[in-house]
């Protein structure tokens, strides 16, 4: 009887979790691209491709688009390197590494308002709207939250690598440097694909931290697709805002895709 209750738990946990999924997630994601196909919300009309090509002669969209595709990849790249820089630093200090992994994880939990009100009077971002300082104020806030977490995974991936491997590197000669990034790197690349993942999730939502520092509306330097969305949404063009979405899902999705057989379809062949 026992079993057969605990069953029937199980099954009613698995089935509210799905149903949760469904109407929180799968069923507005089906509408979206529903949306991204006709002519207005209040209009049922299929036009097809018609708000994908408005989009794309948008020249706020092609801005919008243009400063995630740019800013938002150097800032992952980035933040990558600086994890790959920092992870190896932990490693050779194993005693400091657990307060130095508290340390470099806090950024991530500090709250974006917070550390949004620091950058804005280091950068005084009241007179950045009219400067390049503003890609600089994002970038810097991006690899300061982001790159201790980034460095925290590859760190535990080193750990799990045999000192035999890198033993035997050292007797033949090769310095720490050429172990590190010819051995130690190639033998992660779980780790290192977990990183860039993360990185690209992170680098997707950064029109949190652009709307904390300059608001709706700031310079052409910071202006994000979300920035053009949020406007959309306001004239209430929900078409476009569904098309939007769709593309930033697409690209989103060539992008994880490109980490996967780079990095993470390498382990099986480790």
């Amino acid at each position: 009887m026992k079993i057969k209750t605990s069953r029937l738990i199980s099954v009613l946990s698995g089935a509210l979790a799905y149903l949760a999924f469904c109407v929180f997630y799968l069923i507005p994601l089906v509408f979206t691209f529903v949306y991204a196909f006709l002519k207005s919300p209040f209009q049922m009309e299929f036009h097809v491709f018609d708000n994908f090509s408005y989009l794309i002669g948008n020249r706020y969209f092609r801005l919008g688009f243009q400063n995630l595709l740019v800013l938002g990849l150097s800032m992952a790249l980035l933040s990558f390197l600086c994890s790959i820089l920092i992870a190896p630093v932990l490693s050779a200090n194993p005693r400091l590494a657990g307060l130095a992994i508290i340390i470099l994880i806090l950024p991530v939990v500090i709250p974006s308002v917070s550390a949004s009100a620091v950058w804005k009077n280091v950068f005084e971002t009241r007179s950045i709207l009219e400067s390049g300082k503003a890609r600089l104020a994002l970038l810097s806030l991006f690899v300061w939250k982001y790159a201790g977490l980034g460095s925290a995974v590859l760190f535990s991936g080193l750990k799990r690598i045999p000192e035999s491997l890198t033993d035997a590197a050292k007797i033949d000669g090769a310095k720490s440097i050429r172990t590190y990034f010819s051995i130690r790197l190639p033998a992660i690349p779980g780790e290192m694909g977990a990183v860039i993942g993360l990185n690209i999730v992170f680098m997707l939502r950064l029109y949190k931290e652009s709307y904390l520092l300059f608001g709706a509306y700031p310079s052409g330097k910071a202006y994000m697709l979300q920035n053009y969305m949020n406007h959309q949404y306001t004239n209430m063009s929900f078409q476009y805002v569904a098309a939007s979405a769709v593309i930033l899902i697409a690209f989103a999705v060539v992008l994880y895709a490109i980490v996967y057989f780079l990095l993470i379809k390498r382990r099986g062949a480790l």
